[in-house]
């Protein structure tokens, strides 16, 4: 911390529903997190840089599933400390006055925006205010005085340095945002000085400094580099095709073969999807029938059983025929006399029963035989569909055999052909239209050298006749920055990367030259280790002159190299043992400030007893600690204990 102002890490917790809390602690002086890969060390610092603004998330990862929040407590320079809470799905943060363990809705003291510059506090309002820094400082973001507000997002990656950024070859000054170059070395100015450029004017727009703006010498070279990179890698795949077929034609031809074969396919489709059609209405016709055939056999049933009736009706006539006439007993009269009458008024004429049973038989029977036609007309239509359906099931067959084992295959093949050759034929044309869009950037690319050349002699003639006010805070600048090389130099000494090093700063790459070699020309493991040296340095720079300063620094694998396909030669990619245990013994004697450092390599044992040391092992065993997420939900991933 510088003053009075600045603030250091206490402890960074993620908490969920029914997980343990994950968290790290963090200590004055040195903190070191050491490791294996993917146990959680650069998605620490990634959870930093969100609840200092940032507005994407950690990236999810597994571990990372069943969390919800995301706490970091801090300590300001007067001893207080507070609590920032967000949700790791985004949005504005709470502020608490607590540390996280004391946190209740008494301690709440506000809602903080994410975003520079909202309705209400930002939390970057509120962290650079701790930090000691004015409010409402601007600084330029392009050479015709556009003025920008200075935020917490413009700052971090000069204190928070991730794993990408430390090997790069960009100067350490520079974000990942190429079109923000002249607002970062506005802000290095800035920060080196404490003048603010808020007097600054805008300059009148010209031609020359309108093309400068928009197309930039540098942006053109990054620009042409990935496209000879990209031609480079089209001619490589060229080299792996055939160069002696007439592209043109066979795509002509595959093309037509691909459609013929797919018209055929369709065809059988169609044809099948006819005959399934057909076969279902048969089928449901059958089921009619069947329906019908059982119903007839009920309704014969019913006229036997009304025959039977009737024959049984003719036999009791004749039995009763054979009984003795008897006495009426209403009037005592025989009852088969002729005048045996009861004063009934037109009785109906009798007629015998024997011919009424004979008559309703014939009718019975008459039905019966057209039931029994109505029979075979139904059983022989049902054996005519079930023949035309097993002639059907036949041909859906054929279709279906004739489409998997050859149509659909021919077709598969041709498509395969054209789709090679439609790849070949995307290559060429990618192969030209880069080396269109590569000429086209040449021109642009010596058009912006010939403004900008054009430009410096009208500045420098300018400059020449009177000194304004920007050469002042130049010559300024440059004062700082020599103290600031100076400041490294003391530090790489007693990183015991050379014994009287000497350091400047090239303000054409804006970066540190070691003993006349650029940073960017050395190997990975000496540029990440150079850039950790320029961002101590500055922080040492801040304290010394009491500018606005975090307060701390948090560097991801400054030690760690990755392994290249093709080593570059003649530069070293590891850092020596010597180095690496000066580097680490060299921040733990400082107390003065507060330094974290993810780290694959561990630690020397006289440096773990000096500072606060974490490591993750990936393993679940007794005393270790698998990473930062306590619990490994996959275990069948987890490296076993040795």
């Amino acid at each position: 911390m510088t003053g009075k102002y600045g603030i250091q890490l206490s402890r960074l917790c993620v908490r969920g529903q029914s997980v343990p809390d994950a968290e790290l602690t963090f200590e004055k002086g040195l903190n070191v997190v050491f490791g294996i890969s993917n146990t959680g060390k650069s998605y620490t610092l990634k959870c930093i840089d969100y609840m200092f603004g940032g507005q994407k998330p950690p990236k999810s990862i597994k571990e990372a599933a069943s969390y919800e929040t995301l706490l970091l407590e801090l300590e300001t320079a007067t001893g207080e400390y507070v609590t920032l809470q967000r949700s790791l799905k985004g949005g504005d943060l709470n502020l608490f006055s607590s540390p996280i363990n004391e946190i209740t809705d008494e301690s709440f003291v506000d809602s903080l925006s994410q975003k520079h510059g909202s309705k209400g506090e930002s939390v970057s309002e509120y962290l650079m205010k701790l930090c000691g820094f004015p409010a409402n400082v601007k600084v330029k973001k392009d050479e015709s005085n556009t003025l920008a507000t200075l935020s917490m997002r413009g700052l971090i990656h000069f204190f928070c340095v991730n794993e990408g950024a430390i090997q790069l070859e960009n100067s350490p000054i520079y974000n990942d945002v190429i079109t923000d170059r002249t607002k970062n070395r506005s802000i290095l100015n800035y920060l080196l000085t404490g003048i603010s450029d808020n007097s600054l004017i805008k300059k009148p727009k010209k031609e020359i400094t309108t093309a400068r703006v928009q197309a930039k010498e540098e942006v053109f070279l990054n620009l042409i580099d990935a496209a000879k990179s990209e031609l480079q890698s089209y001619e490589e795949q060229l080299k792996q095709l055939p160069t002696d077929l007439d592209l043109d034609r066979e795509i002509e031809l595959i093309s037509s073969a691909v459609e013929t074969f797919g018209r055929e396919i369709e065809s059988h489709i169609q044809s099948k999807r006819q005959i399934v059609e057909t076969l279902t209405e048969s089928r449901s016709r059958i089921i009619a029938i069947e329906e019908l055939v059982d119903r007839f056999l009920l309704l014969k049933q019913h006229y036997l059983s009304d025959l039977k009736r009737l024959e049984f009706i003719s036999e009791g006539e004749a039995l009763l025929g054979q009984l003795q006439p008897s006495v009426c007993q209403t009037c005592g009269q025989t009852l088969l006399e002729p005048a045996h009458v009861h004063n009934v008024e037109d009785p109906m004429p009798q007629t015998s029963i024997q011919e009424s049973c004979n008559l309703e038989r014939k009718k019975i029977e008459s039905q019966l035989a057209d039931l029994e036609s109505t029979f075979v007309s139904l059983n022989g239509e049902s054996d005519e569909l079930k023949a035309e359906n097993k002639k059907a099931e036949q041909e859906i067959e054929g279709l279906d055999s004739e489409l998997a084992n050859q149509l659909r295959p021919k077709w598969s093949r041709q498509k395969d052909k054209l789709q090679s050759l439609m790849n070949i034929r995307r290559i060429q044309d990618s192969l030209d239209s880069t080396k269109e869009r590569l000429k086209s950037l040449t021109v642009a690319l010596a058009a912006v050298k010939k403004a900008e050349a054009e430009e410096t002699k009208v500045t420098k003639e300018a400059a020449e006749e009177n000194e304004s006010p920007e050469t002042g805070l130049r010559k300024t600048v440059q004062a700082a920055l020599l103290e600031l090389c100076q400041i490294i130099e003391g530090i790489l000494t007693e990183w015991k990367f050379a014994t009287d090093p000497r350091v400047t700063f090239d303000e054409d790459s804006e970066d540190i030259v070691v003993d006349g070699v650029p940073r960017q020309d050395n190997g990975k493991g000496t540029r990440a280790l150079l850039y950790s040296a320029f961002s101590l340095g500055l922080l040492d720079y801040c304290k010394r002159n009491n500018r606005p300063h975090p307060g701390f620094l948090i560097l991801d694998s400054p030690l760690t190299t990755l392994k290249e396909a093709k080593p570059e030669p003649d530069k070293a990619q590891e850092i020596g043992e010597e180095v690496q245990q000066a580097f680490f013994m060299s921040l733990a004697k400082r107390t003065d400030i507060q330094c974290v450092v993810l780290e694959n390599k561990e630690p020397p044992d006289d440096v773990k007893a000096l500072a606060n040391v974490v490591e993750f092992t990936k393993r679940v065993a007794p005393g270790e600690r698998f990473g930062f997420f306590p619990v490994q939900p996959n275990l069948s991933e987890v490296v076993p204990a040795v």
